[in-house]
C-alpha cells in the first residue's frame, strides 16, 4: 500500500492512535498487545540504544507470547534507502505487524513501511522529542538530513506504550524538544487559522486542545525539566510526556487542514539544508522556528516575551550561535528558499510571504549585517 494523498488525507477526519498506555513496565504486556493484533511474526526497528533499552522487557515479553521476532538495526535518517531496506526485511521474514522503537526518524521509518505493506504497527519511543508514536504523519528526509516530503499513512499507529521509568533517564534534550514540538502546534494553529480558506469545526476542536496543551507546558514544563536531570518521575513529568505524545498528536490529527500547517516547522525543514544542524533535535529547530514566527507575524509582543520566558525556564536558546550554528549571508539564503518552497508555506495564509522576509528576520535575530 502506497501512502494516500494529501487530498484524502485532509479529508478524512482522524483523532489517534487505537490505544495508548503511559505507565511503568508497560513493555512486558507486548506480547499480548500483538496478539489483540493477530500477529504472527514481528519485525522490531530502532536504532542499536534504543533498542537495547527495551530488549529485556520486549523480548522477554514476545517470547512468553510465542511471537518469532527478528530485529532492524535503524541508522540515520527517516530516508527512502532505511524505508525500502527496512520493507525488504518485512519481506523475507513475513512479518505481520512492526514495532517500532525509539526517537521521531526511527519510528517515522518503521509507520512508514508499516503503511506500505498494510499492516499493523505498535510504537514504543524511547526518548519525548516529538509526536511521532502517535501521529497520522511520516516525514521523509535524504540519507544527508535533508527534508524530502511528507508522507501520509491511512492510520495512526494502532498502538502507542509509553513507559515513564524508561523515559525519566532519556537525555534532558529531547524532553526540551518535545516540549518545544508540542507547544509550535499552539503557536501555528492560532496563526494559520486566521487566514485559512478551508479551516472547519475539527481544525476549531483542534485549536481548542491546542490551549489546553499551551496552558500545561506553560504550567508543569519546568517541573517535567527538573524531574527529568534529577531521574525521578513526578506528576509534572507524565503529564508533559502525555501533551508531546498523545495531546500533540490529537491536535495535529484533527487540525490537518488549518492548524497544522505554519510558519515554525517550516523554518525546521529549511534549517536542514545546513548540514551543520543535523545533530539539533527536531524541536531545538522548530523552537527557531516559532522565534522565527513570532517576530514575523506579531514583532516584540507579549506572546514574543512569554515565548522567550518560557525558553530560558527550560534552559533553550533560540539562537543559531547557541546552537552551534555560525552563519552568514549565503546560508540564511539557502534556508530563506527552502522555507518558502514548503509544502506548508504555499497554503493560506503564508503564501504571500517571500524569501527575502525570513532572510530579514533571521539576519535580526542573528545581528548578521548585509
Amino acid at each position: 500500500m502506497s501512502a494516500i494523498s494529501l487530498e484524502e488525507y485532509l479529508s478524512t477526519v482522524k483523532i489517534g492512535p487505537r490505544q495508548y498506555h503511559n505507565k511503568a513496565g508497560i513493555l512486558s504486556q507486548t506480547g499480548g498487545f500483538c496478539k489483540t493484533l493477530n500477529a504472527k511474526r514481528v519485525v522490531i526497528s530502532g536504532g542499536v540504544k534504543a533498542r537495547k533499552s527495551v530488549a529485556s522487557a520486549l523480548h522477554s515479553s514476545l517470547e512468553k507470547a510465542g511471537i518469532p521476532y527478528v530485529e532492524y538495526e535503524f541508522v540515520g535518517e527517516s530516508s527512502i534507502e532505511n524505508i525500502e531496506a527496512l520493507n525488504a526485511l518485512i519481506d523475507s521474514f513475513n512479518a505481520d505487524l512492526v514495532i517500532g522503537v525509539g526517537g521521531g526518524k526511527s519510528i517515522d521509518t518503521a509507520k512508514n513501511s508499516a503503511d506500505r505493506h498494510n499492516m499493523p504497527i505498535i510504537t514504543i519511543p524511547t526518548v519525548a522529542g516529538t509526536c511521532s508514536c502517535s501521529s497520522p504523519l511520516s516525514i521523509e528526509y535524504t540519507n544527508e538530513g535533508i527534508y524530502s516530503r511528507d508522507y501520509y499513512p491511512a492510520n495512526n499507529p494502532n498502538i502507542v506504550l509509553v513507559d515513564p521509568e524508561l523515559l525519566i533517564h532519556s537525555p534532558i534534550v529531547y524532553l526540551k524538544s518535545g516540549i518545544l514540538d508540542s507547544l509550535s502546534k499552539w503557536y501555528e494553529g492560532h496563526e494559520s487559522i486566521k487566514g485559512s480558506s478551508n479551516a472547519d469545526m475539527f481544525d476549531k476542536m483542534a485549536l481548542g486542545i491546542s490551549d489546553y496543551l499551551f496552558e500545561q507546558i506553560m504550567e508543569k514544563a519546568e517541573d517535567a525539566i527538573l524531574a527529568n536531570k534529577a531521574g525521578k518521575i513526578n506528576e509534572a513529568f507524565t503529564d508533559i510526556l502525555n501533551q508531546i505524545f498523545f495531546v500533540t498528536g490529537v491536535i495535529q490529527a484533527l487540525g490537518v487542514k488549518a492548524v497544522r500547517n505554519g510558519i515554525a516547522h517550516s523554518v525546521h525543514n529549511g534549517l536542514t539544508v545546513l548540514p551543520e544542524s543535523h545533530h539539533l533535535t527536531h524541536g531545538e529547530k522548530v523552537g527557531y522556528g516559532i522565534l522565527v514566527q513570532l517576530l514575523l507575524r506579531e514583532g516584540e509582543s507579549d506572546t514574543y516575551k512569554e515565548y522567550l520566558s518560557l525558553c530560558k525556564k527550560i534552559d533553550y536558546s533560540p539562537l543559531m550561535e547557541a546552537m552551534g550554528l555560525h552563519i552568514q549571508q549565503l546560508e540564511i539564503h539557502k534556508i530563506a528558499e527552502k522555507v518558502v518552497s514548503d509544502p506548508l508555506m504555499k497554503r493560506k495564509p503564508f503564501d504571500a510571504i517571500k524569501s527575502e522576509d525570513f532572510e530579514k528576520i533571521i539576519k535580526r535575530i542573528e545581528n548578521v549585517q548585509g
